[in-house]
């Protein structure tokens, strides 16, 4: 029966077709897979090498902010704004500070800069009024004060710092001034400070003296003129200890200690 059965033509074409059938479905299965994992190794690869791309990229593009000039700056900012980067999406940058120099000074320090100051540490020299008597030491020529010490140069700045003073207050009867245990002391032509001195005598009496300090230029005094009151009537005498300026409190000045 399996013999009539296959020889007859209509099942053998049958089953011809049904293998064909199969065949070309299992064919096509397998081509499909074949196409579909070449694609995704394709893509993984391409995949792949964008990354390293891009790695590259991100090393050799890498910015040393530390060694940055501004040209180089201004170079980066053009760069970015031509890519399309908004602006608006950016973090804000404050550059006032970043390219400036080392030794920039503003206009304010620049000019305090260029002022005249007091090589002892007691700041820009004040203005000398027009109608001042003399010439404070930091207008006349260096070289009247050259062979001058420190400690004296020091010591005729503060008494014309203080001498200025007294006359930018309105005090216009000033002739000179001097210095004395730490105090300035100005000078006036009917103006005479002295310092008194007691010596006993062998006879246990008690003489009375003194030295002469002031701007006094009158006939010269002695103890015997004071002792007779044959001394000039428009003149006054000061005791030195009651008199005089210290110059650091008078100028709200900082002993720097010169």
């Amino acid at each position: 029966m399996l013999q009539h059965i296959l020889s007859s033509r209509v099942v053998l074409a049958s089953l011809i077709f049904c293998v064909l059938i199969v065949g070309s479905s299992l064919f096509y299965h397998w081509h499909i897979r074949r196409t579909t994992d070449a694609e995704l190794a394709q893509s993984e690869a391409l995949l792949q090498q964008r990354e390293n791309q891009n790695e590259t990229y991100t090393t050799q593009d890498t910015v040393d902010t530390g060694a940055i000039d501004f040209e180089h700056a201004a170079t980066l900012m053009e760069t970015d704004e031509t890519d399309g980067s908004s602006s608006d999406d950016a973090a804000p940058i404050d550059l006032s500070d970043a390219f400036l120099p080392d030794d920039f000074l503003s206009e304010e320090e620049q000019v305090f800069k260029d002022t005249p100051a007091s090589p002892f540490g007691y700041g820009p020299y004040p203005e000398v009024p027009f109608d001042y008597f003399g010439e404070p030491i930091w207008v006349r020529e260096p070289y009247i004060l050259s062979d001058f010490p420190d400690e004296a140069r020091r010591n005729i700045e503060l008494i014309d710092r203080v001498l200025v003073k007294l006359w930018q207050q309105g005090d216009r009867g000033i002739v000179g001034g001097s210095t004395y245990d730490g105090k300035v002391y100005p000078h006036y032509d009917d103006v005479v400070y002295v310092r008194w001195k007691e010596t006993e005598l062998p006879d246990g009496s008690v003489l009375s003296s003194f030295s002469q300090i002031g701007g006094y230029k009158g006939p010269e005094l002695t103890s015997e003129a004071f002792r007779t009151g044959n001394i000039p009537t428009n003149l006054e005498v000061i005791d030195i200890d009651d008199a005089g300026f210290d110059p650091y409190q008078f100028l709200n000045l900082r002993d720097n200690g010169y």
